[in-house]
């Protein structure tokens, strides 16, 4: 049997430093990025503005810097609202014979509705509710 070690690689968190703290703190933490994520949007792509996918990952760059999170913003399938935030896991066994193998966990996929031409994202109220995941 193979016994499985979930790592969540840098690239996939914030550093422990900034996140470290009770459930109450990390809330009151991911209530102030989301916050300085909307005010970034709000900035650049204002209600009559459509936003763009390269715009969100503008702000939201923004928003984490200097810290970096991975991610890839990819059409969701299905539906006229909605979205996910995915980890993208890869498995890695040093060798055929280990009895441990990594689950590692190094960026993420988030899933929103764009556009036919996949280049807008349709709702600016999923996608801050997508976001607020990364916090």
């Amino acid at each position: 049997m193979v016994k499985l070690i979930n790592k969540i690689l840098p690239t996939a968190k914030l550093p422990l430093d900034v996140c470290r703290g009770t459930v109450k703190e990390r809330y009151a933490l991911a209530h102030k990025y989301t916050k300085k994520f909307v005010k970034n949007l709000d900035k650049y792509y204002p209600d009559t503005v459509p936003l763009s996918v390269d715009g969100y990952r503008k702000c939201l760059d923004e928003t984490l810097a200097p810290y970096k999170i991975d991610y890839y913003v990819k059409k969701q399938e299905g539906g006229d609202f909605g979205g996910t935030l995915e980890p993208v896991y890869k498995i890695v066994c040093p060798d055929e014979a280990a009895e441990i193998a990594y689950v590692e966990n190094g960026s993420f996929n988030v899933y929103l509705q764009l556009d036919k031409s996949g280049h807008f994202i349709k709702s600016k109220r999923t996608a801050i509710h997508e976001t607020r995941h990364f916090f």
